[in-house]
């Protein structure tokens, strides 16, 4: 039958919800405590650090096959669109199959993906369509498999350790964005670029191995029959009934689709910044990107007293303002240390926002919504980063003789800053 499109029954203000007060006292590591979470955890991280990996080498290999900032900053949005093309078909899938044999399927599937880009870079056969398009699909991928994970970490903790389990989700992207860019770097310079490929395809082997030896209970396995499950077009109009009903959902997304369209610079453009600006090579690209990874996880030990002094929405505010200061910080920056710091700071406010975000969303989400749900705020998310990609890219190429680049993150910080203005002052939807 249909999912009846209720509303979450509790949205109240973020400042007296129970969570919030819950976070103050629980330690960060406390998932970790329940060995199914555990065990997929530390499987992600490493597989996490895999595609950090692998993002870092097309970057810089795309660099070297068509410099233009464009182009890099294009090879950026095939990592985040197809999330922004996909994620609602994915969260249909999420909530009417078996989430962990769509983990398993998806996870080979990206592991053949990889292996095939290493391939194609060992032969020497890679160009900048190809390049594309394989990153493409392995995002692809990607795409289908996070709604599925987020929906399946509920299942995983008691609610009470819910936003740490979040948390510690955010910390793995950043853990892995610390180890992966700077491994991968330092692979470049050893054996070349076509290292961070295929070690990205080995750790898909890790993953699904973890997943094969997970024994999820009956409420993770779909029990409606193909006959009885809502076609496409209900699951959607269920979804889209939901987030019109629901005020603050529709907050959340409002206020992630700005962030994220503003934020997409930094990540679009470091490089670019990186390689003409400083005329530095893939280890210090690797090292900065490093620093985000590494200022997340110290940033995260911080976030459950955060949690308990600030509403949701100022905790974004301020992860939003910290981003602001580091853009303009990193478009003064002459010389690799201070990128370095400002890069360590950037990581902080990072996970404070996106960590924020994936809480956020989960605490207004019943259990037979939490696929669609999920997809939807990931298809803002993506989809605000892949087309802030381009635009930004776009606006560094053609303002060049203003700093390029430079000239586009100071343009960027400005709006954030707005919106980090705005957000503080505007705390309930």
């Amino acid at each position: 039958m249909p999912v009846a499109p209720t509303v979450p029954p509790d949205e109240r203000p973020v400042a007296s919800r129970p969570e919030t007060v819950e976070a103050g006292r629980l330690g960060p590591w406390s998932p970790l405590r329940h060995k199914a979470f555990a065990l997929l955890w530390f499987a992600t991280v490493l597989s996490l650090t895999g595609t950090w990996m692998n993002d870092m080498g097309a970057a810089w290999l795309m660099g070297q096959l068509h410099p233009s900032p464009a182009m890099v900053a294009l090879t950026q949005a095939a990592t985040t669109a197809p999330v922004f093309c996909f994620a609602l078909l994915a969260g249909v899938l999420a909530d009417r199959y078996d989430r962990r044999a769509l983990m398993l399927i998806l996870n080979v599937a990206m592991g053949g993906v990889a292996g095939a880009l290493a391939t194609l870079v060992i032969l020497g056969e890679a160009t900048p369509a190809r390049l594309l398009a394989l990153t493409f699909l392995l995002n692809t991928g990607a795409a289908f498999l996070a709604p599925v994970w987020l929906a399946v970490v509920p299942s995983l903790v008691p609610r009470a350790t819910l936003p740490e389990a979040f948390a510690l989700n955010s910390l793995a992207i950043n853990i892995a964005r610390a180890i992966g860019p700077a491994v991968a770097g330092l692979v470049i310079a050893a054996i070349g670029l076509w290292g961070p490929f295929a070690l990205n395809a080995v750790t898909f082997a890790v993953i699904t191995a973890a997943v094969l030896a997970w024994r999820p209970g009956p409420t993770l396995r779909q029990s409606t029959s193909p006959d009885k499950r809502e076609s496409l077009s209900a699951a959607l109009g269920d979804l889209f009934r939901f987030a019109r009903g629901s005020r603050a959902f529709r907050g959340v997304l409002h206020r992630a689709g700005l962030f994220f369209l503003a934020a997409s610079c930094l990540w679009a453009l470091l490089p670019v910044l990186i390689r003409d600006h400083l005329a530095l090579g893939a280890n210090a690209f690797g090292l900065a990107m490093g620093a985000i990874g590494l200022g997340a996880v110290l940033g995260a030990f911080g976030l459950p007293k955060l949690r308990a002094a600030l509403p949701r929405p100022r905790l974004v505010a301020v992860g939003a303002a910290v981003t602001a200061v580091v853009m303009f910080g990193l478009a003064l920056s002459k010389t690799l240390p201070p990128v370095l710091g400002w890069a360590l700071i950037a990581g902080a406010g990072w996970i404070a926002v996106l960590s924020t975000f994936h809480i956020w969303v989960q605490t207004l989400l019943d259990e037979p919504m939490r696929g669609r749900g999920t997809a939807l705020f990931l298809t803002v998310f993506f989809g605000g980063m892949a087309l802030g990609s381009l635009g930004w890219g776009v606006l560094a190429s053609a303002s060049v003789a203003f700093g390029g680049a430079a000239f586009a993150l100071i343009a960027a910080a400005a709006a954030l800053l707005l919106f980090a203005i705005i957000g503080w002052v505007k705390t309930v939807d």
